[in-house]
């Protein structure tokens, strides 16, 4: 399940998280839910589930802190990078290249057929007594 905002994990049971979009080095990051006391901020200061990120096992609750353009991932990333979805991948950019190609031949191809066909109606009506 991907987090859909940035929260602080309340009540939690063996959540992992895989944040590999916030950090390249980790993969899996072991989350446990907030307690009082210094001593839990040092054992395990990361107690938050960034947006975006995809819980791989567990359960628990949370406490919404961010949403929207408020989160670490807007923040962080900027909106050409979070639109992925625009940006042509090296084999959509050969296909539309390769396309673009088969358009010129089928323009060139049908002035070509439409030149001889007019050549060879033109002489037809000059040639025949008919």
């Amino acid at each position: 399940m991907r987090v859909p905002a940035d929260c602080v994990l309340i009540v939690g049971q063996d959540v992992t998280a895989d944040e590999t979009i916030y950090n390249e080095g980790r993969e899996l990051v072991n989350k446990k839910e907030v307690s009082k006391g210094e001593e839990h901020h040092r054992d395990n200061p990361d107690c938050f589930l960034l947006a975006n990120s995809l819980i791989m096992t567990g359960s628990g609750r949370a406490v919404v802190c961010a949403v929207g353009n408020h989160t670490r991932y807007t923040q962080e990333f900027e909106a050409d990078k979070i639109n992925e979805e625009e940006k042509l991948t090296p084999l959509q950019q050969k296909l539309e290249k390769l396309a673009g190609y088969i358009g010129k031949f089928g323009y060139f191809s049908g002035a070509i057929i439409f030149l001889a066909m007019t050549i060879f109606m033109l002489g037809q009506i000059m040639f025949t007594s008919d």
